[in-house]
């Protein structure tokens, strides 16, 4: 594929070709809970480490969020069940504008993002 899937149907052909290989253990279940969980998140960004988070487990199939626990009792629970409400799409871009907006400003992103851009304008040629 080489990039971001552009749509559902991409993202899904994406987790299909993936499944076979894909396995977890205890390492890949703890970090997936590390993740979802908020790890060590700043209070004024936890609002939006959940939409993302919420927006993460949403997108996977039913079969992935059944590997990882996701909505089950016990081990690698991390409270997103399958009946929750996923966050509408203006409410994760609204999120991932704020969080452009944050890191930005950190030290050498600019830069970063413009070579990837290059990169990504060289490869599509």
């Amino acid at each position: 594929m080489g990039g971001a899937p552009a749509s559902v149907a991409e993202l899904d052909a994406y987790f299909e070709a993936v499944r076979p290989s894909l396995a977890t253990s205890k390492s890949t279940e703890d970090t997936a809970s590390y993740l979802i969980g908020m790890p060590d998140v700043e209070p004024e960004l936890a609002d939006v480490w959940q939409v993302l988070a919420a927006a993460a487990v949403t997108s996977l199939p039913g079969w992935a969020r059944d590997m990882y626990g996701f909505g089950l009792a016990g081990a690698g629970n991390t409270g997103h069940d399958r009946d929750s409400v996923p966050p509408e799409r203006e409410e994760v871009r609204q999120v991932l504008g704020v969080l452009d907006a944050v890191y930005l400003g950190e030290p050498g992103v600019l830069e970063a993002r413009q070579r990837l851009t290059l990169r990504m304008r060289a490869a599509g040629q």
